[in-house]
C-alpha cells in the first residue's frame, strides 16, 4: 500500500511542486461554482479545485491536494482550521521543517 505524503509549503512555493501533493493554507477569498480561491496574508492567492461545492465559505483552510501546471491545487481533501491562526508563524515553522528535514521527514 502506497502512503500518501503531502509536503506543507507557503502559496509562494507552488512553482516547485508542480505535479506534487502538498497541504496549503490560506483564508478565503471567493467561491465561483467549485472553485475555492484562498489568500494568505502576503496577498498570495491559489485556486482550489474543489470535488464539489466548497464546503467553507469563510476562514482559514487547509487543503491537501496536487498542484497541477497553472498552479491551481486539485483538492483531494480539506479543513477549516479554527481559532486564532498566525501566517506569521505558520511561514516560520514551515521554515524550520524545511531547514531540518531530518528531523521533520515528510517520506
Amino acid at each position: 500500500m502506497a502512503v500518501n505524503v503531502s509536503t506543507r509549503i507557503t502559496l509562494a512555493q507552488l512553482p516547485q511542486f508542480v505535479g506534487k501533493q502538498v497541504r496549503v493554507v490560506g483564508n478565503v477569498k471567493a467561491i465561483e461554482n467549485n472553485v475555492l480561491t484562498l489568500v494568505d496574508d502576503t496577498n498570495a492567492e491559489v485556486r482550489v479545485l474543489c470535488k464539489g461545492v466548497p464546503r467553507f465559505n469563510e476562514g482559514i483552510v487547509e487543503v491537501v491536494g496536487v498542484v497541477q501546471s497553472d498552479l491551481a491545487v486539485d483538492e483531494m481533501t480539506s479543513t477549516q482550521l479554527v481559532g486564532t491562526f498566525s501566517f506569521e508563524l505558520y511561514r516560520e515553522a514551515l521554515g524550520q521543517c524545511q531547514r531540518f528535514p531530518h528531523i521533520y521527514p515528510v517520506a
